[in-house]
Formats: structure tokens, C-alpha cells, sequence
């Protein structure tokens, strides 16, 4: 072969390998991948919402519904026996364990959600068919649980096989169907409590979904500075639910829309900036550790919810300004 035959050779090799070292050849960006990907985010995150927003009324099934109304006229404060964290952590439990163990199990996508599918529509077909057996409903959320938390390590890390904005719209989809877990209550509100929980918990879901949109119009690259901001919100929020010290509840409807959007932009900038930064062949064992991560937050925040639920709901009811 001719010099200048072998120099062609050995520009296409380096070409090639260059080509496979950075990522897949063929680009994946059409319409029908980022619409995947957004139904994928939304029908993996959709159980784990609802029962979210469904945490009072769970553990509420063995109430007396005879004195469920009384706690309108009531000196002492509304409060299950146990608190909404308990259901956080029975819906995200399971989730960590299972991000623990897949990357160590065979990755066969098919598999994998077909896993998903059962175990989401088991989860809540459980919930939904409790018939006040507390025990059962917190099964249906464990399955659930388990069902998303495969689902996001599994679509995430296959998600390093396709363009970046897939992660956009999966995280878009995740936002689309939350928690101010409960001890906020204005009785001077036309709705009762456990109804402003379910809209404060819509409201969180709004700011999620519009700021889990919005990474290809805005992008953060300081992202503590969400994490700094939530901070915040958290003192002011324990500071209300001890002191009911906000006149109005639209104000909280405001700082729970807040919430949403810092929560939201923080997930998607975060996986958003991985796909840029972090080399393809790393890409899909770090998108699912950090999908990892971020369960044990959410799994720390559950625990630390129920000794504060306790103590709160011991303190006497305060007076709310305005009212």
C-alpha cells in the first residue's frame, strides 16, 4: 500500500474511533424521540404524584368519618396520627432501593418496563381498591414506588443514546402529571383542609412542569443557587405551619408555585448539564447515580418529617393574622 493510502487508512480509523468515543453516529433528534421521551417522563412520574397528592386521604382510611368535620370548629390542630412523610417515604423507599441494585442487573430495556407497567398499574389498582385497609393502600404505594424509581434509572440512562434534548422533554413529561406535606391549614378558606392540600400540590406540580420545560429557553449553570433559594423556603414554611403567620392563602399558593419552579429547574439543569459535560461513554452510569441522589434526598426529607410532624401537631393552635 502507498504512503498515502496508509495516511487515508489512518484518518478514517482515528475518524472512527473519535466517532464512537463521543457518542452515537446516527443523530436521534426527530420528533417521535423527544415525544417518547416525554410520555415515557410523564407515565413513569404519574403514580408517583398521585400518591403524593393522595398522602392525607390515605392515611386518613381509618379515620371516623363521623368527626371528620369536626376539626373546622376545633382548638387543636388538624393532624393524621402520622404524617404525609410517612407516605414520602413509603413512596420513595422502594425507589432507592431498586436505583441501588439496577446498575448491577442486565440492562434489557424491554424487560425492564415491562416490570414498570405491571407494577405501576398493581400500585394502583391496590390503592384505589384499599376499601379503608390502610396497610393495603401503603402496598399500592410501594409498588408504585418501585415501578417509578426502575423506570427513571432505566430511562435515563438509556437516554445517553440519543441527543441531549430528550432529556428536556423527559423531564418535562415528569413535571406534567409534589410536597407542602400538610400542617398548613386556613380554616378561614372556603375549602377544606385536605382539599388545600390537593391544590397546593397541583400548584407545586404546575412550577415542576413549566420550569422542567423551560431548559431550552433557560438554562442555570449555578445550580446551588436553587438549592440555596429552597433552603429558604423551607424556613419559611415551618415557620407558618408552627405560626400560621401568613394573613392570606394565596401568598402560599405563590411561595408553593415558587417552590415547584426551583424543584423543577434544579432536576432539569442538573441532568441537562450532565448530556454536556460528562463523556458519552461515562453517561449513562452517571445520569443513573444521580437519579440515585436524588432519591435520598427526598428519602431524608421523608424521615425528617415525621418527628417535626409530631412536634408541631403538639403545639397549640395559633391565631391566624387577618382572621
Amino acid at each position: 500500500m502507498s504512503k498515502k493510502g496508509k495516511d487515508a487508512g489512518v484518518v478514517e480509523a482515528a475518524s472512527s474511533k473519535a466517532a464512537f468515543s463521543s457518542g452515537p453516529v446516527v443523530s436521534r433528534d426527530g420528533w417521535r424521540n423527544l415525544l417518547a421521551f416525554w410520555i415515557l417522563g410523564l407515565c413513569n412520574n404519574y403514580g408517583y404524584v398521585v400518591m403524593l397528592s393522595a398522602a392525607h386521604d390515605i392515611l386518613a382510611l381509618n379515620d371516623d368519618p363521623a368527626t371528620e368535620h369536626k376539626v373546622a370548629n376545633a382548638t387543636t390542630r388538624d393532624c393524621n396520627e402520622l404524617s404525609t412523610g410517612a407516605i414520602l417515604l413509603a413512596d420513595i423507599l422502594p425507589s432507592v432501593a431498586v436505583k441501588l441494585i439496577a446498575p448491577f442487573l442486565p440492562f434489557m430495556v424491554h424487560a425492564r418496563m415491562m416490570v414498570c407497567v405491571t407494577f405501576s398499574a398493581a400500585g394502583l389498582l391496590l390503592v384505589s381498591q384499599s376499601g379503608g385497609m390502610q396497610i393495603l393502600a401503603i402496598v399500592g404505594v410501594v409498588i408504585t414506588s418501585l415501578s417509578s424509581g426502575l423506570g427513571e434509572v432505566t430511562i435515563l440512562s438509556y437516554s445517553h443514546r440519543y441527543t441531549k434534548n430528550v432529556i428536556s422533554t423527559w423531564s418535562s413529561g415528569t413535571g406534567g402529571p409534589a410536597s407542602s406535606y400538610e400542617l398548613i391549614d386556613f380554616r378561614n378558606f372556603s375549602l377544606e383542609h385536605k382539599l388545600q392540600y390537593r391544590i397546593l400540590q397541583m400548584d407545586y406540580q404546575i412550577g415542576v412542569f413549566l420550569s422542567r420545560s423551560s431548559i431550552n429557553f433557560l438554562s442555570v449553570d449555578k445550580i446551588w443557587i436553587m438549592s440555596v433559594l429552597q433552603f429558604i423556603n423551607v424556613v419559611i414554611m415551618t415557620f407558618e405551619a408552627i405560626y400560621y403567620y401568613i394573613p392570606t392563602i394565596w401568598i402560599v399558593f405563590a411561595l408553593v408555585l415558587w417552590e415547584g419552579l426551583l424543584g423543577g429547574a434544579a432536576y432539569v439543569n442538573t441532568f441537562y448539564r450532565m448530556t454536556k459535560e460528562v463523556p458519552w461513554e461515562k453517561r449513562q452510569v452517571a445520569l443513573g447515580i444521580a437519579s440515585m441522589s436524588d432519591s435520598f434526598g427526598i428519602a431524608i426529607a421523608g424521615w425528617l418529617a415525621m418527628p417535626v410532624h409530631n412536634q408541631i401537631c403538639n403545639l397549640p393552635l395559633p391565631q391566624r393574622l387577618g382572621s
